[in-house]
């Protein structure tokens, strides 16, 4: 199962998202963005992962939370391990499947565009 953890402005313009796969009372984040342009007094990327933590530590769930940050982890003794997300989406409607292509797809570019462009509300 997918879901995401939205932050809003006072506008209600997107600025903060938190990617979540649950397998059974495993969480695993494979991505968080959010707008960093905002003032750090925000505390955008703090939020989403207090939300998180508030969630698994409530529901006593298992995170992985994978995202990035590789420097900070092999500083303090992290190795490297090979990790992916898959998910079927042949039983959804053509519009949803190509929602998800187009996800996967600019993941697998590292696009910046597309995360800056679900961000400022364009997509999605």
């Amino acid at each position: 199962m997918c879901s995401s953890d939205l932050l809003r402005d006072e506008a209600g313009r997107l600025v903060a998202a938190l990617g979540i796969f649950s397998f059974g009372t495993v969480r695993s984040v494979p991505f968080v963005g959010y707008e960093v342009g905002a003032p750090v007094e925000d505390g955008l990327y703090r939020r989403l992962v207090a939300g998180l933590l508030d969630e698994v530590k409530r529901e006593r769930f298992v995170l992985n939370y994978s995202s990035g940050a590789d420097d900070f982890k092999r500083r303090r003794g992290g190795e490297p391990v090979l990790e992916f997300h898959a998910l079927y989406a042949g039983h959804l409607p053509a519009y949803r499947r190509g929602l998800y292509r187009g996800l996967a797809e600019g993941v697998a570019r590292g696009s910046e565009e597309v995360f800056g462009r679900l961000l400022a509300g364009e997509i999605g």
